[in-house]
């Protein structure tokens, strides 16, 4: 039935394998929490900022929340979870790691 409606029905229902996604909840979370989210990112421990642009993590993260992207939502959970990871780690250990550039840790205290 969803193949013969492909072109009128939305991706994600056309995507989904069950009548209800289990996906929905995580969705609806994330955009009653798009202030949170913007701020976990705004700002990147150094060893984050080594691997990607904060800019583009950031605007990726709130535009995907934004249109629900079911294919980047894996991708920006996964981010999501990395960076609120290092934030407990900072909060546990309030010392800045030592392998970090002076480059970084300048960055960091501005």
């Amino acid at each position: 039935m969803r193949n013969a409606l492909k072109a009128i029905l939305p991706t994600e229902i056309v995507e989904r394998r069950r009548k209800a996604s289990r996906i929905r909840s995580v969705l609806l979370t994330l955009r009653g929490q798009e202030h949170q989210v913007e701020v976990l990112f705004n700002d990147l421990p150094c060893v984050m900022t080594a691997l990607v642009d904060q800019q583009i993590l950031q605007q990726e993260a709130l535009t995907t929340v934004r249109q629900s992207d079911l294919k980047q939502m894996q991708a920006i959970l996964r981010a999501l979870f990395v960076r609120q990871w290092a934030k407990q780690l900072k909060e546990k250990d309030s010392e800045k790691p030592t392998h970090c550039s002076s480059e970084c840790q300048a960055g960091s205290a501005a």
